[in-house]
């Protein structure tokens, strides 16, 4: 018979024994939980790329179906723009009114000063209501009384009683030039 003292090692050996297979087996179990988040890891980066692919292809559908963008400043400019009828408050998207737009200078996102607002014309076939704007020389090209859609036209900041415009090189050349002739705005031939 042992002695108790001998006996420690020993039975420390075969707990020690016992333990290795589980250990074992946690070993084998985390190796499987590690493999089993990579490959969750792996779904959810195929599914993501899915995605990804998806909305780059709605995004291309809806660019290669979306206008041009020469419409944003200068929707088609009709031949003719009649005066704003009178109580026609309606015509004009919220937040503009007439009286608070005439005169009103017209600057760039800087506030440099483009241009003043000289009245409005409202579009039959469309219903649009344009502000006719009287352009300085910009760009390096002549200036001109232009129709630009009211929408595009923001409140300055502060309240500085101007409107404020994006407007490219391109845009101003696109832009039609207007004269007031027989009670109506008409487009300039070119």
């Amino acid at each position: 018979m042992l002695s108790w003292w001998r006996a420690i090692p020993v039975a420390a050996a075969a707990g020690l024994l016992t333990i290795l297979p589980a250990q074992g087996r946690a070993q084998t179990s985390g190796a499987s939980i590690v493999e089993e988040a990579l490959k969750g890891v792996r779904q959810d980066q195929a599914r993501d790329s899915q995605r990804v692919k998806e909305i780059v292809e709605e995004a291309v559908r809806g660019a290669e179906q979306a206008p041009s963008g020469e419409e944003t400043i200068a929707p088609v400019a009709p031949d003719t723009l009649r005066a704003l009828p009178a109580g026609a408050q309606a015509s004009l998207p919220a937040g503009y009114r007439e009286e608070e737009m005439i005169g009103k200078p017209v600057v760039d996102g800087t506030g440099a000063r483009l241009g003043v607002i000289k009245g409005l014309g409202f579009d039959d076939a469309n219903g649009m209501a344009r502000a006719m704007v009287e352009f300085g020389p910009l760009f390096g090209k002549p200036g001109k009384l232009a129709a630009v859609a009211v929408d595009t036209l923001t409140t300055g900041a502060g309240g500085q009683g101007s409107y404020v415009i994006s407007l490219t090189s391109s845009d101003f050349e696109r832009m039609p030039a207007y004269a007031w002739a027989d009670q109506a705005w008409r487009r300039v031939p070119s």
